[in-house]
């Protein structure tokens, strides 16, 4: 897989230019030579904000130390992306209708001792 790096004033329109072609943003976990999208992670952040409305709504380190991210707008879309220890953010898969789930908590009994 190719890696694509991009300075601040082309993420936008690379992320235009991908959403043109009939992609809500680009998969970067496909198969073949797909180029896989990074950046600075405050750049790629501000145009999933500015472009899709989307916001953090899950996060979780790996055992590697880099950071992975779940954005989510209120219309349903949502991007998954990956952070290395440099601060560079690459968008891992991306999509349409979003639905969150709620966690349901069992409780369990304590054992008598």
């Amino acid at each position: 897989m190719k890696t694509l790096y991009v300075k601040s004033g082309s993420v936008f329109a690379i992320l235009s230019l991908l959403i043109a072609f009939g992609s809500s943003l680009p998969h970067a976990a496909q198969a073949g030579d797909d180029p896989q999208i990074c950046g600075p992670r405050d750049i790629i952040i501000q145009r999933l904000a500015a472009r899709f409305e989307e916001r953090q709504s899950a996060v979780g380190m790996t055992n590697g130390g880099s950071l992975v991210e779940l954005f989510v707008s209120p219309n349903g879309t949502w991007t998954f992306v990956h952070t290395n220890g440099n601060g560079i953010t690459c968008l891992l898969a991306a999509g349409e209708d979003w639905e969150p789930t709620i966690l349901e908590t069992t409780s369990v009994a304590p054992t008598a001792s």
